[in-house]
């Protein structure tokens, strides 16, 4: 080690921990003393000179490192705590401790050699390692502080991280938790002290001579509004609450009072004017405290506000006038009366309530203006205010007016006691609240009615209902029965004549249903277009199906509304109670919503009984719709591809892919099993995408893997409409996935044609654009299109397997399956016969010259794998 590097390092080293320069060993000092022993050393070398130079430089380094050792000792000797040199990986290559310095673990020698993390607990060691990496790489001092538990207690440790090399540090350590100790009781007292102050509930002001507000507490500043930064000095403070006369009162009576040698208190009272523009009257003290740094002597003034005490006298002077003009004047009516239950006294506003003077009410008794059926109830709750059960009553009441009539009254009763906590005297406080009653029925009869219809609501309808049941539970001859109507198509009539003349036909619906029912039944709309109608007290399901279709014969009738004649038409689901069912409202009126359903998915304008089964399959139906919203998400679709075989070649041309739903309990599952309730609850576009985005992979990959087959996939869109939004995302999965042109093909049905020809026609040229061709799917089947084929940007057609069954293979089929290839052939368009199950089939639809056929004969719809394999 360099020896002017060492003590010029000790000076820092001591003058950091405060050390008087006297302590700092001078290498003036040791200068004769090494000098000496490097002249010793010379003599010995000379004396054993046939040492060799080796034995020579070792001498040398070991007188050193023992020059150097020792005034590192002396150092150390010298410093209160310890020094410790690290280097970069957290050894520890010195550790010099104080005597009396705790350290962690054996003796401090034990800590050279041995890692950081060896010796100290996580949190600390990777904060010491912090440190030492941040002095060596900015080369500058880091300094800390932290807590170390040794041997049970804890100790405050100042920590200095000195460069010392390229790759090592010193750090220095002192013991400050006699230090901080002394600081935290000095915070604590302070904190207590100011705490005192700030909670006072008095106001506080604390200035220095000069004038200075060093401090004001919070009492102070709610009582005035005025904050520290409002009142820098007491001239200010004078200013702001004292207006012109500030400098009068700051000099003759502010001034003389902050007397800072002695506890001075002002007998005279003094009006503060707030910042809220309030007066209060304050009593001031002051007494001395402590000097400041600066010599300036300093005071507490502490005020007392009496304001609220110098008021009461006037308060009290005039509360008897407050209270007559208060109680005269009161929007409410007032009234005390004897414990016996005479009035005493009555404001004018009672007395216009009843319609009686003063006088003639202060005749009567509390009693006789009560209503006759509420004057039980009053004197219950009168007798429990007299035997102080409770401190006051408040109830609802109705007071008899001198005409005889009535009105609802919200009466608050309270006992007045004197002083010594006797009663005298009652007081009753009295609001007409015959609006707020009239209000509340109404509110009542909206809560359980329809707002358009006038007709009771679902909330009703549950209430009479959870009724009735109970009453045939009661009476088992007797039952009842729902009928749950449904408008059919109303929906048609308000996106068409508008949801004005639809309400119109609510209204005219709803009046026939209530003159075809019973007074005694009850016909309820619960929303939309949905009614029901509550037979009660029926001997059998005939006298529901009664109801039922003279309800059908009724809405037959045209409705004429804005100079239209409406046909209305219903569906009803009828659900009866049985003696040996308890039904709850909820189910019954449950199982007659699935009858409901089942008569519009029969053909509508009808009735449907329910039945057990309908349950069942209602239940299952849910299941579906549930299991169908996670199949996606759960990759539980899966597509099945069925070959489509050229008549002339033998050979596969494409594959027509097959949408199948791998359900976790039902098994596999096919499109007709579960496409009804995707499309009912808004799922079809994303199946469909998903089906695009698939099959168009797979395509790829077998024309990647299959470059010589010229191979297509049809794909049969499951969706009713061919839309701008679906051609988007196709337009992105063809981004991605680069099938060879034309080889990906969209079935579309003829219903798609005719909707809406020119839209579609449009749609078609874009996918031909995008290089993907189009078959029109089973052609013939109710819709014709024939006059659109030539005009249309379609390869080819698939003749509906309903002209090639076996069983409906008549003379006709034949012809109009032979005219439909005839016409293909000469509009240049491929025809496809799908449904073909037998040779019969084959050798006709290859006399009638049909390009391609696909049904079970060729092949069934088949796996992934199994296509793979047989296009291999």
């Amino acid at each position: 080690m360099d020896f002017d590097v060492w003590f010029s390092s000790s000076e820092v080293w001591m003058g950091w921990y405060g050390l008087p320069p006297g302590l700092v060993i001078s290498h003036t000092i040791l200068g004769p003393a090494i000098c000496s022993l490097v002249a010793s050393l010379v003599a010995l070398i000379i004396y054993n000179f046939k040492l060799n130079q080796e034995i020579k430089r070792r001498q040398k380094v070991s007188a050193k490192l023992k020059a150097s050792k020792a005034h590192y000792q002396a150092l150390i000797a010298a410093l209160p705590d310890l020094i410790m040199r690290i280097n970069r990986a957290g050894i520890y290559l010195e550790f010099l401790a104080s005597p009396n310095f705790p350290v962690l673990g054996d003796k401090p020698e034990s800590w050279v050699g041995t890692h950081v993390a060896d010796r100290l607990p996580p949190e600390l060691a990777q904060k010491r390692m912090d440190a030492i990496q941040k002095a060596l790489s900015t080369q500058l001092i880091q300094a800390y502080e932290h807590t170390v538990s040794i041997n049970g207690h804890l100790q405050i440790e100042q920590v200095r991280v000195v460069p010392y090399s390229a790759d090592e540090v010193l750090m220095l350590v002192q013991n400050i938790s006699d230090l901080k100790q002394a600081e935290e009781r000095l915070r604590i007292s302070e904190q207590r002290f100011r705490q005192a102050i700030e909670i006072a509930p008095f106001p506080i002001m604390i200035h220095a001579e000069d004038g200075e507000v060093l401090h004001i507490n919070r009492t102070w500043t709610e009582l005035t509004g005025y904050t520290q930064k409002d009142v820098p000095t007491t001239q200010a403070w004078a200013q702001l609450v004292y207006g012109d006369n500030a400098d009068y009162i700051l000099k003759n009576g502010i001034a003389p009072k902050y007397n800072f040698s002695t506890h001075t208190e002002d007998g005279t009272l003094a009006i503060i004017n707030t910042a809220n523009d309030k007066q209060l009257i304050w009593k001031f003290s002051t007494a001395p405290l402590e000097q400041l740094p600066d010599g300036r002597q300093v005071a507490i003034s502490i005020a007392v506000d009496i304001t609220e005490s110098r008021q009461t006298q006037l308060a009290l002077k005039d509360s008897e006038e407050r209270y007559r003009s208060i109680y005269n004047q009161a929007a409410v009516g007032l009234a005390n009366g004897t414990l016996d239950g005479k009035f005493i006294d009555v404001n004018p506003q009672f007395c216009q309530m009843l319609g009686y003077s003063r006088e003639e009410l202060l005749a009567k008794s509390i009693i006789e203006i009560t209503h006759p059926d509420d004057r039980n109830q009053f004197k219950v709750v009168t007798e429990s205010l007299f035997l102080n059960e409770i401190p006051y009553i408040f109830h609802e009441k109705r007071y008899l007016r001198k005409d005889g009539s009535f009105f609802w009254s919200s009466t608050g009763v309270s006992i007045v006691r004197d002083a010594q906590g006797n009663s005298r005297h009652t007081l009753a406080v009295i609001q007409d609240i015959s609006d707020r009653i009239k209000a509340e029925k109404q509110l009542k009869h909206d809560a359980f009615h329809d707002e358009l219809t006038g007709l009771p609501n679902r909330s009703l309808l549950i209430e009479r209902l959870e009724l009735a049941l109970k009453r045939t539970k009661r009476y088992p001859e007797s039952q009842l029965a729902v009928l749950f109507l449904d408008l059919d198509n109303f929906k048609l009539v308000n996106d068409s004549l508008g949801h004005l003349v639809g309400d119109k036909l609510l209204l005219a619906i709803s009046t026939k249903l209530k003159l075809i029912i019973r007074e005694t039944d009850l016909a309820a709309r619960i929303g939309g277009d949905e009614f029901v109608v509550l037979l009660e007290e029926i001997s059998d399901l005939s006298e529901a199906v009664m109801v039922a279709e003279r309800i059908l014969e009724v809405l037959k009738i045209p409705v004429s509304i804005a100079d239209r004649e409406l046909f209305p038409g219903v569906s009803i689901g009828i659900a009866l109670s049985s003696q040996n069912h308890h039904y709850k409202a909820s189910e019954l009126l449950r199982d007659a919503d699935v009858a409901m359903y089942w008569a519009k998915h029969s053909g509508r304008g009808q009735y449907v009984i329910f039945d057990s089964n309908m349950h069942l399959q209602a239940v299952k139906r849910l299941q579906i719709e549930n299991s169908l919203r996670n199949a996606m998400g759960n990759g539980e679709f899966l597509l099945y591809y069925q070959p489509i075989v050229n008549l002339k070649t033998q050979k596969n041309e494409a594959f027509e892919a097959l949408l199948r739903w791998q359900h976790p309990e039902e098994g596999l599952m096919l499109p007709e099993e579960f496409i009804d309730v995707a499309k009912e609850i808004g799922l079809i576009a994303s199946i469909d995408e998903w089906v695009l985005q698939t099959a168009c992979q797979q395509l790829t990959r077998w024309q990647s893997l299959f470059p010589n087959c010229s191979l297509k996939v049809n794909i049969n869109l499951l969706d009713e409409q061919l839309e701008e939004s679906l051609l988007d995302k196709l337009e992105k999965i063809l981004a991605v996935n680069t099938p060879v042109r034309n080889s990906l093909v969209l079935e579309i049905t003829e219903s798609i044609l005719v909707q809406d020809f020119e839209s579609t026609k449009t749609l078609l040229h874009r996918l031909q654009a995008m290089g993907v061709g189009v078959v029109i799917d089973d052609f013939g089947k109710g819709y014709s299109c024939l006059r659109y084929l030539h005009q249309l940007s379609v390869q080819g057609l698939k003749i509906d397997q309903s002209f090639i069954n076996p069983a409906d293979l008549n003379e006709g089929n034949q012809v109009i399956t032979a005219s439909i290839i005839s016409l293909c052939k000469s509009l240049g368009l491929t025809t496809i016969a799908e449904g073909v199950n037998t040779s019969q089939q084959i050798s006709w639809l290859n006399e009638i010259g049909c390009d391609a056929i696909q049904g079970e004969c060729s092949a069934r719809p088949m796996s992934v794998a199994n296509a793979t394999e047989l296009l291999g």
